[in-house]
């Protein structure tokens, strides 16, 4: 199986954006808790004229590793449920789930050969408040979620175990072209 290059993977990812766009800072703890931030595309569907909403989770994000020397690459791939305390489009307080897949890579400075790369999910709770931005639904987020992560394979060799630990996003989603809805805009 032929694997998919980054500027491949960062095309796809720019398309995403147009449609929809949130920018996020993210945690996460395995051992110590590490820092990072992170871009996503989160287009998102009403679902009928009730509160609910449906959203594609496309994202990167990049958090050093604990004390300089490198960083972790996190490919994102999942979806979110999202549920409106008040009438859509109106603004309000939702809560909600994310799933996704993990792709991981482990960059360490200076290294120019590959790297190890592993998998891994995150599932967790997500609260927010809806708003607009103009005519634009906006909403700002919390997500906590429960990270797994597989072991680090390199050149098929097996590096570390595998982890678990939290992963943390706090984010602005702005609905440039999703989200549309006759009473929404």
């Amino acid at each position: 199986m032929k694997r998919i290059s980054f500027p491949t993977l960062l095309l796809i990812l720019c398309i995403a954006i147009l449609f929809s766009s949130c920018a996020s800072v993210n945690a996460i703890n395995e051992s110590p808790t590490r820092y990072g931030w992170g871009l996503n595309a989160t287009p998102g569907w009403q679902l009928g004229d009730g509160p609910t909403s449906l959203h594609l989770l496309v994202g990167y994000s990049r958090i050093k590793f604990d004390g300089g020397g490198g960083h972790n690459n996190f490919w994102e791939f999942g979806s979110q449920f999202r549920y409106s305390l008040t009438k859509f489009p109106d603004n309000g307080i939702w809560l909600g789930a994310e799933a996704s897949y993990l792709s991981i890579t482990s960059i360490v400075d200076g290294y120019s050969g590959d790297n190890p790369h592993a998998g891994g999910f995150t599932i967790g709770p997500m609260a927010g408040y809806r708003f607009k931005i103009g005519r634009v639904p906006s909403s700002i987020y919390l997500a906590p979620s429960y990270l797994s992560r597989g072991e680090f394979k390199f050149m098929g060799m097996s590096s570390g175990g595998t982890s678990t630990g939290f992963y943390a996003k706090l984010g602005l989603d702005l609905h440039l072209l999703s989200l549309m809805h006759a009473k929404g805009r």
